[in-house]
């Protein structure tokens, strides 16, 4: 198990604990662990929720454009936002949150 999984797996574990005082920061960090610093995710290993747009990298693509922002479909197929259908998905990873704002 990666060691990302051991962490979601913790923190889903945590949340599920009806005695957890700190829900809203474990959900926060769940967040975060979603959108930031988690690098490419194995397509063999986990999916994407449906709808979520994320990057996807091609592998059979030996040019710079094997890294493409799709999103997985209900019906399993890989889109961009034209709806054009890509295959050979091999790794993909969320995309990353906006600015924060100055404070």
């Amino acid at each position: 198990m990666t060691d990302y999984k051991i962490i979601k797996t913790r923190i889903i574990d945590m949340l599920t604990d009806s005695e957890c005082e700190d829900k809203r920061l474990l959900e926060y960090i769940y967040q975060e662990l979603q959108n930031e610093g988690i690098g490419w995710i194995p397509v063999s290993e986990r999916l994407p929720d449906y709808s979520i747009h994320v990057y996807a990298y091609l592998g059979h693509l030996a040019n710079s454009a094997n890294i493409m922002k799709l999103v997985r479909q209900y019906d399993n197929t890989w889109r961009n936002v034209a709806g054009w259908e890509y295959t050979g998905i091999t790794h993909w990873q969320p995309l990353p949150s906006g600015p924060k704002e100055a404070t």
